[in-house]
């Protein structure tokens, strides 16, 4: 598995990703302009970074990351990708594309979501610590790391 830059090609991919994961999301994402807006300027700032199945070619992973922010803006695997590794790799990735002499931030589940502890688990393999942990993002309860 090789990460490499998003690309335009991979729009219909990145919606079908979104699509998969918006229950856990708990938001509309596949089908809402603003996401899509969001997509294509991360892909046109190089800010975007993929993993395909070596062997299909399909998309497995998404990360999006802000340069200017030094964050993580979303992060996604698909659910046949898991615990395979794909994660690891993105955010690994991710974190090297990133100022690592300043604080990295990310918006991601509470502790007390169930679904959400993979991903919490993964961020704290990294040093990821809970900085803010009664946030609200578009109203939904979050914690910042």
């Amino acid at each position: 598995m090789i990460v490499e830059l998003a690309n335009k090609e991979i729009f219909d991919e990145w919606r079908e990703l979104a699509r998969e994961v918006e229950p856990l999301f708990q938001g509309s994402m596949a089908d809402n302009k603003d996401f899509h807006r969001f997509m294509y300027s991360k892909i046109d700032s190089n800010e975007a970074l993929i993993i395909r199945d070596h062997d299909t070619q399909k998309l497995m992973g998404l990360i999006a990351i802000s340069k200017t922010e030094n964050e993580i803006c979303w992060f996604a695997v698909k659910q046949s990708g898991r615990g395979k590794g794909i994660g690891f790799k993105l955010l690994e990735q991710a974190i090297s594309e990133l100022d690592d002499s300043k604080e990295i931030t990310v918006i991601t589940f509470r502790e007390e979501c169930d679904e959400g502890l993979p991903a919490r688990k993964l961020y704290e393999k990294f040093g990821f610590r809970d900085f803010d942990n009664n946030y609200f993002f578009e109203g939904l309860p979050r914690s910042i790391m």
